[in-house]
């Protein structure tokens, strides 16, 4: 049987809500023994996060959907650290642990006894990340934040929906992008120290995280002094680009054409070869000019079809596109269930339960857990 990459790494879990929590969930996917460490009553503010509005409020020892699913394969710890016995019970896991994770607003930890200082003076060489909304230092550093605005700081608002609307909302996607930034982060600094034996300490900033990702725009700016805003779900270089209706009730397919080869391939998915050479749409600046008259020719073809088999006609003639999916559709797509991606685990309290797997598969090691989010303590 093989092995997971992780396997022998100890983490000890501060982190809270997705952010933080999501960082140690992905490190147990691929074998880390992660211990979540929460206060007997002030626990994770996600055990009390309602995905479902309206529902009833969620019992804290099992936590709601959002804390399952960020918090899978860990074991769980209930402790007080400011009493002497919980201090003295977290620092012998401390002298154990590879990696410690906490995403408490900044001087939260250090007031607990529990600052990279105080955790280094015991563990060396434990890798010690702190992710916050603005960083450790610097001008915002007291500022308090979750998703949202991560999102708007970093300019990524402004860059999705329709034009003349307000800036986009956000909400886990954006913790996610933090955490597996943080998690790039943590796994780099493991191989430094098996290099040179040397932990360290990691300030990661969730609004520079969701930054890092926009670098073309930044750019685009800087070089050209272009100010890109929102497209609806059209780009620069892509034409057409859109979701087209199909003809189930608010089934759409998405097509995204970025070349002339492309564009040739939809015409002749639709039958319509001679629309290749018609003057309106021949070029890809001429497409971009008619982009309503070539979306409403798209659309004609498309609304009499199935969404996926308007895609599998598209894929045949190299043309990029897929089904528009909502949850429900994910979870019952073909794909998905041929690759695995929903595993179902049992939760101990509330039965069935299923979570993502890994999208990666290694040659030579395992990735996955077999045990669902823990109950507190």
């Amino acid at each position: 049987m093989k092995s997971k990459i992780l396997d022998g790494v100890k983490v000890l879990d501060f982190g809270t809500y997705v952010a933080g929590a999501a960082i140690s969930m992905v490190l147990a996917k691929m074998g880390a023994e992660v211990i979540k460490i929460e206060h007997p009553t002030k626990v994770d503010g996600g055990r009390y996060f309602l995905a479902v509005p309206g529902a009833s409020a969620p019992d804290a020892r099992i936590g709601a959907e959002i804390f399952s699913a960020a918090n899978i394969g860990k074991k769980s710890l209930s402790v007080d650290v400011q009493q002497d016995e919980g201090r003295e019970i977290v620092f012998d896991l401390i002298k154990q642990a590879d990696i410690l994770i906490e995403n408490m607003s900044p001087g939260s930890m250090v007031k607990r006894g529990l600052g990279y200082e105080a955790v280094r003076a015991v563990n060396p060489g434990i890798v010690y990340l702190s992710s916050s909304s603005c960083g450790q230092t610097g001008p915002e550093s007291f500022f308090v934040g979750y998703a949202p605005t991560f999102a708007q700081k970093s300019g990524l608002g402004h860059l999705t929906g329709y034009p003349g609307t307000p800036p986009s909302n956000f909400i886990t996607s954006i913790d996610m992008r933090s955490a597996t930034m943080s998690i790039g982060a943590v796994l780099a600094a493991l191989f430094h120290r098996r290099a040179t034996g040397k932990g360290q300490y990691i300030d990661l900033a969730s609004q520079e995280a969701i930054a890092f990702n926009l670098g073309d725009c930044y750019l685009d700016y800087i070089v050209n002094g272009d100010e890109q805003g929102c497209s609806g779900n059209r780009r620069e270089g892509f034409a057409p680009q859109d979701a087209y209706p199909t003809s189930g009730s608010d089934e759409w397919v998405a097509v995204s054409v970025s070349n002339d080869e492309e564009w040739a391939g939809l015409c002749r998915a639709m039958d319509r070869s001679e629309l290749v050479d018609d003057p309106r749409f021949a070029t890809y600046r001429q497409r971009v000019e008619n982009a309503d008259a070539l979306d409403s020719l798209i659309s004609a073809w498309t609304q009499g079809r199935d969404n996926y088999a308007a895609a599998e006609a598209l894929q045949r003639y190299g043309v990029p596109s897929a089904p528009c999916l909502n949850s429900e559709g994910c979870f019952n797509d073909g794909y998905y269930r041929e690759r695995g991606v929903f595993v179902e685990l049992e939760h101990r309290q509330t039965g069935r339960d299923f979570n993502l797997s890994c999208p990666w598969r290694f040659s030579e090691a395992e990735t996955g857990v077999t045990t669902s989010a823990p109950l507190l303590g």
